[in-house]
């Protein structure tokens, strides 16, 4: 007989299964995947329901809670699925055209979306919505639902059929925001150009076999475009992020098929890097720090132009001094909010992720150089180290190779070139007119971006 409440549960599968989290994922993965290889639904809607246990009850080593902000949905649903008996599912209000539409939604872009689309993970996702909308919330949609019992998560689009999900206590504790993510997702292949590697496609390479004697580089691409184009005139070939086999970590990938329906679209091979400095060919990718860290590219390149521009444009004191004066400020009283100030908005301080991850690191190392010296300094970082807004829009993102091949979240239309006239007066003050800023990668034929894409491989 299962026990009445969620803690104690939680806590009790702690000690049957295993204290070190290792092997209790392991032995609860196990379970999930012998539960989902049974009949019925309520099996399949009990294993679905183990997957996001974790963070529903989170537990710290004592098995105390650590967060109880989702207990209450949590104790519900456990006991609609352990010690209810099955109601008639009477009084749905959501149609089941409406429902089905909804849950195959969820499956895709919501936090299912992190497991195989062949596997039993999302099928059982799919059973455990229907199963709680008709013995619990027959009031509720499927969208309402799916808000509820995943509300600690948060999903990325990478560009591939499979999401990269996170919690929000990850992002929380890193003090990035959804956004700062999804702005930065091209940067893990343009981050490689600013380390001076050279990159390069491998057709198959142990992901899908049938491409495996397609070769490298151009003539690979070529191919498999050719391939999929006589398949279905709607095709493309796009780069992906996606995790590394073992979970931790992302890889790029390159996908082929509809790029606006990823559950049909599939995996061709991988990108490689070779490093400057020792020759060494591997796949493109990154540990789980590394990750993280490129995941910030985006908002760390946003503050060093944020602030750059304020000294470019005669509006304030030197970067030097202005940074010196945070640093004198938050040494001794550390900034704890989230945010800070976009581009000609920096009237508020900035916040706890900027001091932490710019200033203080990047004034400590400088702070004995002049004002002109620091103000170069903090410039080349921003070109060095940073996704920078040139190689957010202006060619610079391997000249064209990756926006038309790669759907990725842009940055917000507003600070496009063609719809910001203060962005149009920003490029020319920084002398950016005499490049082919304005051309939009996505009229590039397949083979003008095939000609750009060979500049950057062996």
């Amino acid at each position: 007989m299962a026990d009445d409440n969620i803690i104690t549960y939680a806590r009790d599968l702690r000690l049957i299964h295993g204290t070190n989290e290792e092997v209790y994922e392991t032995n609860i993965q196990n379970i999930k995947n012998t539960m989902r290889l049974q009949p019925g639904e309520l099996t399949n809607a009990r294993a679905a329901f183990l997957d996001i246990l974790p963070e529903l009850v989170p537990l710290d080593e004592e098995g105390n809670v650590t967060d109880a902000s989702h207990l209450e949905d949590a104790q519900r649903i456990y006991e609609t699925l352990f010690l209810s008996g099955p109601k008639s599912g009477a009084g749905i209000k959501q149609t089941p055209e409406s429902r089905e539409y909804e849950i195959s939604q969820t499956l895709q872009q919501g936090f299912p979306s992190h497991f195989e689309g062949g596997n039993n993970e999302r099928k059982s996702h799919g059973i455990l919505l229907r199963y709680l909308q008709k013995e619990l919330y027959q009031d509720q949609d499927i969208n309402r639902i799916a808000n509820i019992i995943y509300k600690p998560y948060v999903v990325i689009d990478g560009g591939g059929s499979t999401k990269l999900v996170f919690t929000k206590k990850e992002l929380s504790r890193r003090n990035l925001t959804k956004g700062d993510m999804e702005r930065s997702v091209r940067y893990f292949m343009y981050r490689q150009q600013q380390l001076g590697n050279k990159m390069n496609f491998i057709a198959g390479t142990g992901i899908n076999t049938s491409y495996s004697d397609y070769g490298k580089g151009v003539e690979a691409l070529k191919k498999i475009n050719a391939d999929v184009l006589a398949k279905d005139s709607t095709s493309s070939i796009f780069p992906a992020v996606i995790r590394n086999a073992n979970g931790i970590g992302v890889q790029v990938v390159i996908m082929a098929g509809n790029s606006q329906n990823k559950t049909q679209s599939r995996i061709v091979g991988r990108m490689h890097v070779t490093d400057g400095e020792t020759g060494e060919t591997t796949p493109l990718q990154y540990n789980e720090d590394e990750t993280w860290e490129v995941f910030g590219g985006w908002r760390r390149g946003d503050y060093f132009d944020n602030e750059n521009d304020w000294n470019i444009f005669g509006l304030a004191e030197s970067t030097k001094t202005k940074m010196d004066g945070y640093y004198k400020k938050y040494t001794k009283n550390p900034p704890t909010a989230q945010n800070a100030g976009y581009w000609m908005t920096d009237f508020a301080d900035p916040g706890k992720w900027e001091w932490e991850n710019i200033i203080k690191p990047f004034h400590e190392e400088h702070n004995k150089l002049t004002e002109s010296e620091y103000d170069n300094a903090w410039e080349k970082e921003r070109l060095d180290n940073t996704f920078t807004f040139e190689a957010q829009w202006y060619g610079e993102n391997f000249h064209g190779f990756i926006d038309p091949l790669q759907p990725m979240h842009q940055p917000d239309p507003y600070f496009s070139p063609e719809g910001n006239t203060a962005l149009k007066s920003r490029l020319q003050m920084r002398d950016l007119t005499g490049k082919d800023t304005a051309q939009n990668a996505s009229t590039l034929s397949v083979g003008d971006v095939l000609d750009k894409f060979k500049e950057y491989t062996n």
